[in-house]
C-alpha cells in the first residue's frame, strides 16, 4: 500500500470549465456569496458512497451535465498524475459532481476519452444534498484512514480553506486563476500554512 494518496478536484483542477462557464461562476460568487461554515471534523458526515438510480430532471441540471460532457483535460495533468503513480503513490478523484448514475458514467466515459481513468484507484461522488466541501472533507477522512500523507489538489479557494483548516496535516494545492482569487481574500488563504498556491497557467 502506498503511503500517500493524492485527492483531485475535477472541475478546473483536472478538466478545464473554461473561462466564461468560470466567471460566470465568479460573478454569482460575488453577487450572493455563500460562507462555508466550518465544522469540527466530527461533524462530517459518514457518507455511503454508492451510486443512485436517480433520472436528472431539473431543466437547470441538464444544462449542467451537458456543459460537464464537454469539458477538456487540463494541459499538464495526465502528466502531474503520471508522476505521481510512477512514486508508487495514488491518484483519488474527489468532486462535487453528482453520484447519480448519469454522471457517474458521463464522468468516467470522460476520464477515459481522455486517458487517465488507469491512473486513478476512485472517485469519490457526491451524495444529493451534501455540501461539494463537505463531502470532500468526508472522502479526505476516509483516504487518512488508509494514507499516512494526502495531498488534496483544489480549485475553489472557500473550500481550499475549509478542507486546510479541518486538516492541519493535509497539503491543499490551491490552483490558482485571476478570477477565482475574487472568492477569498489572500490573507485569509494565507492564515493557513498547509495551503500551498499552484503557480501553473492552465488553460
Amino acid at each position: 500500500m502506498s503511503e500517500r494518496a493524492h485527492s483531485w478536484d475535477l472541475d478546473d483542477t483536472v478538466f478545464n470549465r473554461g473561462g466564461l462557464v468560470r466567471g460566470l461562476g465568479v460573478v454569482k460568487a460575488v453577487i450572493k456569496p455563500s460562507h462555508l461554515k466550518i465544522p469540527t471534523l466530527d461533524q462530517i458526515p459518514q457518507l455511503t458512497r454508492q451510486v443512485v438510480d436517480q433520472p436528472i430532471t431539473n431543466p437547470f441540471e441538464m444544462i449542467s451535465f451537458s456543459d460537464h460532457a464537454k469539458r477538456r483535460l487540463i494541459p499538464g495533468v495526465r502528466e502531474e498524475m503520471e508522476e505521481v503513480a510512477a512514486a508508487g503513490e495514488d491518484n483519488f478523484g474527489n468532486t462535487g459532481r453528482s453520484n447519480k448514475r448519469q454522471w457517474v458514467g458521463m464522468t468516467e466515459d470522460a476520464l477515459d476519452r481522455v486517458g487517465i481513468s488507469n491512473l486513478l484507484t476512485d472517485v469519490f461522488y457526491t451524495p444529493d444534498g451534501i455540501k461539494t466541501a463537505v463531502s470532500k472533507a468526508a472522502a479526505i477522512r476516509e483516504l487518512l484512514k488508509r494514507y499516512d500523507k494526502v495531498t488534496h489538489h483544489e480549485d475553489d479557494p472557500r473550500t481550499a480553506v475549509f478542507i486546510a483548516c479541518l486538516f492541519p496535516d493535509v497539503e491543499v494545492v490551491l490552483v490558482e486563476y485571476g478570477s477565482t482569487g475574487r472568492l477569498y481574500s489572500s490573507r485569509e488563504v494565507d492564515r493557513y500554512p498547509n495551503i500551498r498556491r499552484s503557480a501553473k497557467i492552465r488553460t
